[in-house]
């Protein structure tokens, strides 16, 4: 075909089949956080303990302290993985022991990580991003959630109107969309990388960097805070009473 033909007209790129199977595969981590009702409450997704900390467990799932305990407590909630396909593998699991609780108040920094009873066969942890993507004004860089928006049973996949506002020390923000059940969700960057914990956002967010002023903004822990509060304080297990 004759040159010029073609053009990219905006900021978004092409995407190849193989990013998008990288995505469905970082599906089948998430779950949904459910109460003794089967009610959706939130989302959760498993990492690789050991990366956080070393006193973690080899496999956490990690979700938000406003989802567990605080909206649901540990021994009620159920956490179902629905994005494992036509797996005839268990599916649901229950919360075994709670091994760092982050409350949703400031400073805390609303974040869990708990152990189940066992995990789905064949499922890869999140991997963790190295950094955060640089912010340089050069090209737009994206955040990508996938959880269960609106109590939805099949995960969703947030890809559109996702770019990466701002970020610091604490909190990244982004325009990926989300809705009521997204609490929890992995946040990843274009390589399909873990780099936050979805957990807030609004029309009103307020600015980071002391900007002043708010902004239509969803708010996520960043995974290098997260990992420095473990530091800070390290895991301390409690095991789980029903």
């Amino acid at each position: 075909m004759a040159p010029g033909l073609e053009r990219v007209l905006g900021s978004s790129r092409f995407q190849s089949l193989g990013w998008y199977r990288t995505g469905l595969e970082r599906c089948r981590a998430v779950a949904q956080i459910e109460n003794q009702t089967e009610d959706g409450i939130g989302t959760g997704f498993l990492v690789d303990g050991r990366r956080l900390h070393a006193d973690l467990p080899a496999t956490v799932l990690m979700t938000n302290g406003h989802v567990i305990p605080e909206a649901v407590a540990p021994g009620d909630a159920i956490v179902a993985f629905r994005g494992l396909d036509e797996d005839r593998t268990r599916q649901r699991f229950r919360v075994v022991r709670t091994w760092w609780y982050q409350q949703s108040e400031r400073p805390g920094i609303d974040t869990v990580l708990l152990e189940l009873d066992d995990y789905p066969r064949n499922v890869s942890p999140a991997p963790l991003a190295n950094r955060l993507p640089v912010l340089d004004g050069i090209g737009t860089q994206r955040a990508y959630l996938i959880g269960h928006p609106n109590q939805l049973g099949n995960p969703q996949f947030s890809l559109q109107d996702n770019v990466i506002l701002d970020y610091d020390e604490t909190y990244v923000h982004y325009r990926a969309p989300s809705d009521r059940g997204s609490s929890g969700s992995p946040v990843f960057d274009s390589s399909w990388s873990l780099i936050a914990l979805h957990h807030a956002g609004g029309f009103d967010t307020p600015r980071l960097h002391n900007k002043g002023g708010t902004y239509a903004a969803n708010e996520g822990i960043a995974l290098s805070a997260i990992v420095g509060r473990l530091r800070d304080r390290p895991p301390a297990p409690e095991s789980v009473v029903r």
